[in-house]
């Protein structure tokens, strides 16, 4: 709930100054409906069974995203930009 989507009580300045100036993207279609193949289908661009993960990785598993797998992140280092997880 933000101001510039019209909440009537949220004050959200900063973040409305951003939406004022860039783009606004209201439509997403994840890549799976759940957490693992999601994440994995946001970073990567590629279906999460392309990659090889499955839909969700257990509390238990001690595995993720392949190392050889070119993440977003990664093309966008190569043009350029500074990335960071947080």
């Amino acid at each position: 709930d933000l101001g510039f989507t019209g909440h009537p009580t949220t004050s959200t300045p900063n973040i409305d100054r951003l939406a004022k100036n860039g783009k606004i993207l209201t439509t997403w279609y994840s890549g799976c409906p759940v957490c693992t193949g999601s994440r994995t289908a946001l970073m990567t661009g590629r279906q999460f069974t392309r990659v090889g993960t499955p839909g969700v990785f257990g509390a238990t598993v001690d595995v993720g995203l392949p190392l050889n797998e070119t993440t977003v992140a990664d093309q966008a280092k190569k043009a350029g930009y500074a990335t960071a997880m947080m």
